[in-house]
């Protein structure tokens, strides 16, 4: 019993424990790296690149900003709540926004309950259609994930250790995950399951592979944006699973808009084939084109529907 107890004492400090060591090894891993820039080459780079490759990142930014809120949209449909479509749409795509930039617990889970809340949504609906969007999003990360550490198309530092053997086995883990919940889809009996008080609702196959089709195809506009932006020179799986492992890394970081994060992952994994200078100045205008331009449109947006929730709630009460 003394033993539990023990146990139960060191767990929440484990839990914040790892994510600041992570952090720490972040921060000495990019600091080793930006310390030999030379900026102004950086500059240079920036601006040399080309109208053409800025011009279709922003594109394919917005296709898959309009893809994230379509996530919201299969929602609906799963839930069948009488919202809107283009009200859904736009729910889902303002929190994408800030959930990449701030972090999914403010900007992806409680942005999305405020906003669903404004426009008249059951608080069970919200809930049931955040955790859709979420379970949306990961299973297409673990489908194309599991492929990429199959393929092995990025070769990792000898240092760690882990070897083609080891990514491929985690690969094959990652899309067996895929596989069972394909098939629990295909063949659950009980469709409502109850977990620690939460009710969670198995969707029908067809349901499961249209989740999967967006989801997948929403990573790969992402990894696209980013291979545009380094003008293409390193081939775009090798991007992919770049940018695929950055979001583990920033998962496990917790830092909001993984700042940093992404950054030294793509300069681990990818800097031997390309110059520091050219792979840094792609992924800044990454981060302007795919998290800072959408987040100022998406805070316009949502000023403008709090100031209407509030004139709203004014109204009401004057005319009580």
């Amino acid at each position: 019993m003394a033993a539990r107890i023990k146990s139960k004492a060191w767990w929440p400090w484990a839990k914040r424990l790892v994510p600041v060591l992570f952090l720490a090894l972040i921060a000495y891993l990019l600091w080793g790296h930006v310390s030999t820039f030379d900026w102004r080459e950086v500059k240079v780079a920036l601006f040399r690149l080309s109208p053409e490759s800025l011009m279709g990142a922003g594109f394919l930014a917005l296709a898959s900003y309009l893809l994230y809120g379509c996530f919201d949209l299969l929602g609906r449909r799963f839930t069948r709540h009488k919202l809107g479509k283009a009200r859904t749409m736009e729910v889902g795509i303002i929190s994408y926004a800030f959930g990449l930039s701030i972090g999914s617990v403010i900007g992806g889970l409680a942005l999305r309950y405020r906003l669903y809340s404004h426009l008249g949504l059951a608080l069970a609906d919200i809930t049931r259609v955040a955790f859709f969007s979420i379970m949306t999003n990961w299973l297409g990360y673990l489908a194309l994930a599991g492929l990429a550490f199959i393929w092995a198309p990025v070769s990792l530092p000898a240092s760690w250790k882990i070897g083609r053997l080891g990514m491929q086995v985690f690969g094959v883990t990652l899309w067996g995950i895929v596989l069972v919940y394909l098939w629990m889809c295909a063949m659950a009996k009980k469709r409502v399951w109850t977990v620690r008080g939460y009710e969670i609702t198995i969707p029908h196959l067809r349901m499961a592979f249209l989740q999967l089709l967006l989801a997948s195809t929403n990573w790969l506009l992402m990894a696209a944006c980013v291979f545009l932006l380094l003008e293409q020179r390193i081939a775009f799986p090798m991007v992919l699973a770049a940018l695929l492992a950055s979001a583990v890394a920033g998962l496990i970081a917790r830092v909001p808009a993984g700042l940093g994060v992404l950054e030294t992952t793509f300069f681990v994994l990818l800097a031997r084939h390309i110059k520091y200078s050219e792979l840094l100045a792609g992924l800044v205008a990454y981060r302007a084109i795919y998290y800072l331009i959408p987040l100022a449109a998406a805070a316009t947006v949502y000023l403008v529907i709090e100031v209407k929730a509030k004139n709203r709630a004014v109204g009401a009460a004057q005319s009580q």
